[in-house]
């Protein structure tokens, strides 16, 4: 995706404001090409943003008035920035997914940083190499009232932080929202859906086997005060099932197949574990180090790479998941994955040997937990 980036054809136009002010009709071929449903979708029209002074995004924040009240209100120009920039991208996933134009298992969105622009990611089924990654923003037009939309609903979701943000912009209408992209200017990109094979990773680091060996995540309790231990459904396998956790037979409890997460109470048998917060209201660093232990990898770190749209919003039917470099191994399955002393994901799978590009997939701990009623100790 870096390589797409900085070798984007010179005469290609960024719709969202980077280079200018164009509007793109492409053709039905194009369309087709970035959708998974078949030939007959609308096209979607992207706005006109200005194209704001500046050669960076802090200088375009202060050129701008709506960038500058944002700015004033959280009174620190970096976490603005960085909060004016999951925001950019995170509406734009809003919009599109609204539309139902791409299935959601098959887009990711990474936040940039000052370096690097935020990109809403498509995966595309059909795309066999991943030299063929390109930037497709100028392909993928949207109307400026639908990213309106977008972002009012939004609005209703996101944490405190980021909601005083986005109100900031919002008070200036369509003129605010240009202003909001045209500081962070993100970008569209198109690689291909590698295969995946399952895995898992633990905290601390004890063994489980079910259907396969795995991994504890952490040590937590449910809404009754029972007290017992999360690994990924797919080693546990369903309520009722035993297990064996470390060296004790157990029986699964609740379950969440579509956030791979089992919860097993413990009788009597606690292991002996450090507490743990829970990230959420705010994600993890762009290309911040996180960390894990598995039971096969051991204790290991890895790069944060990309994350699920609507990250920091709660729903049980939705897998919200983290990407990182891949350093998982199988029977790792189901281990936590920190960022300091904060639990974000658990471990769920890897792409397949020879797949690029490469990474391992976290399932997101704050909503996987929450799907269960289960709570850290």
């Amino acid at each position: 995706m870096d390589y797409a980036l900085k070798n984007r054809p010179a005469d290609q136009v960024n719709t969202f404001g980077a280079a200018g002010v164009r509007t793109l009709f492409p053709s039905s071929e194009t369309i087709s090409s970035l959708s998974f449903d078949g030939p007959g979708t609308e096209p979607f029209f992207l706005p006109d943003f200005l194209n704001a002074k500046g050669e960076n995004s802090i200088s375009r924040m202060f050129s701008l008035p709506f960038g500058e009240r944002a700015s004033n209100l959280v009174g620190n120009e970096e976490k603005t920035l960085e909060r004016c920039r999951t925001l950019s991208v995170e509406i734009i996933a809003e919009a599109l997914l609204r539309d139902k134009r791409f299935p959601s298992e098959l887009v990711q969105v990474t936040h940039g940083d000052l370096d690097n622009p935020p990109l809403f990611i498509v995966m595309n089924p059909g795309m066999e190499d991943v030299n063929e990654t390109r930037v497709v923003t100028d392909e993928l037009e949207i109307p400026t009232e639908e990213l309106l939309e977008a972002a009012v609903r939004l609005a209703d979701r996101v944490s405190y932080e980021l909601h005083i943000v986005l109100m900031s912009f919002l008070s200036g209408g369509l003129d605010g929202l240009a202003q909001l992209f045209a500081i962070c200017r993100p970008e569209v990109v198109m690689t291909r859906n590698p295969e995946m094979e399952d895995i898992c990773l633990p905290d601390p680091s004890l063994k489980i086997t079910g259907k396969m060996p795995g991994t504890v995540g952490i040590v937590c309790e449910d809404n009754q005060g029972v007290i017992g231990v999360t690994t990924a459904w797919h080693v546990a396998g369903n309520t009722g099932d035993v297990v064996d956790v470390d060296g004790h037979n157990e029986i699964v409890g609740p379950v969440s197949q579509v956030q791979d997460i089992a919860f097993i109470p413990i009788n009597g048998n606690r292991p002996n574990t450090v507490s743990r917060l829970v990230m959420k209201g705010y994600g993890p660093r762009h290309q911040g180090l996180l960390e894990f232990e598995g039971a096969v990898t051991g204790k290991e770190s890895a790069l944060l790479v990309t994350v699920s749209p609507g990250l920091l919003s709660r729903d049980p039917l939705n897998r919200l998941t983290l990407r990182t470099e891949m350093k998982a191994n199988a029977g790792d399955s189901g281990c936590a994955l920190l960022e300091g002393n904060e639990v974000v994901g658990f471990a769920l799978r890897n792409t397949k040997p020879g797949q690029y590009p490469e990474f391992t997939e976290w399932i997101w701990a704050d909503n996987a937990l929450a799907a269960l009623n289960l709570s850290p100790l």
